[in-house]
């Protein structure tokens, strides 16, 4: 069972396997990722990661439909923040046995490097969403 972390960067900066691989030797040099997008630490697979430019539409209607019923600021800097997307980087964790906190720890340096080098929103399934600073918007 997989659990979903979208991160939708606004700049026109690309974003591919390679940058992010590079990314994150730069910080740990036990990653890697494979041609097929498997995120890897010390040979253990932690994600697959997709990366889609332009984020698919569909995908973002869907998330902008499971914003019914949120108001406000926060809201605006939401949709705003899918609106004003460029890439959409698709990351399915995977616990292969491990606990999640293992798991999501193992994740972090690529939000770490994405929100350093890149404007934009990552979404959580359950959770909500997130810029550099925080949590904007929680959602179910």
């Amino acid at each position: 069972m997989g659990y979903y972390l979208r991160f939708f960067a606004a700049d026109e900066t690309p974003i591919s396997l390679p940058a992010i691989e590079q990314g994150l030797k730069g910080i740990d040099p036990a990653y890697a990722v494979t041609k097929d997008g498997k995120l890897t630490r010390s040979g253990d697979v932690y994600a697959e990661i997709e990366v889609l430019s332009p984020p698919g539409a569909d995908a973002l209607a869907s998330l902008r439909e499971g914003l019914k019923g949120t108001r406000g600021r926060k809201r605006k800097r939401v949709v705003d923040g899918l609106e004003a997307a460029k890439t959409a980087v698709i990351v399915q964790a995977l616990s292969d046995g491990r606990d999640w906190d293992t798991t999501l720890d193992a994740l972090t340096p690529l939000w770490r490097w994405l929100f350093s080098t890149r404007d934009g929103l990552l979404q959580a399934d359950g959770e909500g969403y997130y810029d550099r600073t925080g949590l904007v918007l929680e959602t179910e």
